[in-house]
């Protein structure tokens, strides 16, 4: 399995989970500010996922490697912290706003964990 098709698989899988997920907590809690929140987070970690994809090929074609790399993780943390002051302006709940970002790492932890086992 090439990287791109792994990349593409964390993504759907992400988004496949977090529907699963809102799904679930819209059927216990009845809450739309929480599914607000978790889609709010997900669409933000796949932008900051992204944009590590790209900054990791963009350091191994140039020499400038710790710049890049410092600079790519400040705008992403500058870029976090702005979802959430958003989320906190239009009144979506923080709780399902850190769900949501937290989806793509479980996702990308179980992905790797199948991969070291031998999974395709």
């Amino acid at each position: 399995m090439s990287e791109k098709e792994i990349y593409k698989k964390v993504i759907l899988y992400g988004l496949l989970l977090s529907v699963i997920l809102s799904l679930i907590l819209y059927l216990i809690l009845k809450d739309i500010s929480i599914i607000k929140g978790i889609f709010l987070g997900v669409f933000a970690r796949i932008i900051g996922f992204v944009a590590i994809i790209i900054n990791s090929f963009s350091i191994l074609s140039d020499s400038k490697n710790a710049y890049k790399s410092v600079v790519g993780y400040f705008v992403r943390l500058v870029f976090y912290g702005l979802v959430v002051v958003l989320a906190i302006k239009i009144n979506i709940n923080i709780i399902g706003l850190l769900i949501g970002l937290s989806i793509i790492n479980v996702v990308l932890y179980l992905t790797q964990m199948t991969l070291l086992k031998g999974g395709k």
